[in-house]
């Protein structure tokens, strides 16, 4: 199984770009958390 990085969901968007503000760590777990729970649900179904 393979979990993609901030900002590079398989649908593309400027996510990366938004995440890029944030210069802090925590802000950037907490923003990527939901992404890689939706791409990893997506993956096992």
């Amino acid at each position: 199984m393979v979990i993609r990085g901030c900002g590079q969901r398989p649908g593309g968007g400027d996510t990366g770009v938004e995440l890029a503000e944030w210069e802090t760590p925590e802000f950037e777990e907490v923003a990527c958390a939901p992404e890689v729970t939706m791409y990893v649900a997506r993956t096992d179904a």
